[in-house]
This record gives C-alpha cells, structure tokens and sequence, in this order.
C-alpha cells in the first residue's frame, strides 16, 4: 500500500489513508519491472528537499528527503568553480537518501545540486542547493 494522506482524529490519534498499488508496483520493487503512473490520475511533483550536509572524519554525509523520488543525482561546484557531476569523471545517480562525499581541505567551498529521479510521470521537478564551507 501506498500512504497518500495523514491527519490528526484526536489528541492522541492520526488517521492514516492509504490505497492500494497497482500489480505493476510489486515487479518494480525487484529491479523487473517500469515505475508505475499513480493509479489514481492524481498528479504529483518529484521533489528533493531537505539537503543538508555533516562534517565527519572521513568526509562529508549529504542527506536528503524524497517525494515522488526514489533518488537524486548530485553535483557540485568546488571554490565557487564549474558544477561537476560527482564523482568528477561519470554521472553519480543515488538511490536513497544519503551519500558520504570524500574529505575536503578545511576552508573548501562546495555548492551541492541534487535533482530527484522521479518515480513515474510527475507534473513537476523540484531540485534543492547548499552552499558549504568545510572546517
């Protein structure tokens, strides 16, 4: 089932709507198969949101939030220079929510894109951005 809805009932309930997938969903999930269109006609928009990024010893972990998306590809700019795919040599498609970049020199300053990789037909693509300075 897919969860298209959520709302309070009462102080301490939440009323969940979910419908069912269509039969081409399951095939999906096990790499047989095409994303399906939303059963419902209903039109939803791709988004990446959310992008944040935490210094750790052995590099920096970007995090995201998806809608509508089952990944994102990244890129980034490097001391304010060309936006490069990531890694620079090829296209680096994530699928999740997540991707540990390598360590940076300490004052380096990165501008990170990421574009969702939509599930389905969505009517619209939202990308996110961050500017960060690594210490």
């Amino acid at each position: 089932m897919r969860i298209v809805g959520t709302e309070p009932s009462s102080e301490r309930r939440v009323r969940i709507t979910a419908r069912d997938e269509v039969a081409e969903y399951y095939a999906c999930e096990n790499g047989l198969g095409n994303v399906p269109d939303v059963p419902s006609g209903e039109r939803v928009a791709a988004r990446v949101y959310n992008l944040a990024a935490e210094q750790q010893a052995d590099g920096l972990q970007v995090s995201w939030e998806l809608d509508g998306a089952i990944g994102a590809t990244l890129s980034v700019a490097v001391n304010a220079g060309a936006e490069q795919q990531v890694p620079v040599t090829g296209q680096l498609t994530v699928l999740g929510t997540g991707l540990l970049l390598p360590a940076y020199a300490s004052g380096t300053r990165l501008h990170i894109h990421a574009l969702p990789v939509a599930a389905g037909n969505p009517v619209a693509m939202e990308s996110d951005q961050l500017d960060v300075t690594v210490r």
